[in-house]
């Protein structure tokens, strides 16, 4: 399945909506459950059923996460990875 398949799991997975995790799953099964998986804990859609239903159909829980472009998950990595490490005056790397 190509990157907008992907995506709507994804989305599905950080907004929590096992309905359509489960309607994807169903019409596209070669997705990407690592990267779902990876959306649904850093986006807090993971619910203990989204985590075992993307683990369940083969979320490898020892993937590393990478960041990608302009995904969300990127998006909200550069972001929270600023409040983690400070403003620049700060000096805190």
């Amino acid at each position: 399945m190509g990157p907008a398949g992907d995506h709507s799991l994804n989305m599905a997975a950080a907004a929590g909506s096992l309905d359509a995790i489960d309607t994807l799953l169903k019409n596209f099964p070669d997705l990407d459950m690592s990267r779902a998986l990876h959306s649904a804990v850093i986006l807090q859609g993971g619910s203990s059923a989204v985590v075992s239903c993307l683990v369940d159909h083969k979320a490898d829980v020892d993937a590393p996460y990478v960041p990608s472009g302009n995904s969300i998950l990127a998006m909200v990595n550069r972001v929270k990875g600023r409040d983690l490490v400070g403003p620049p005056e700060s000096g805190l790397k």
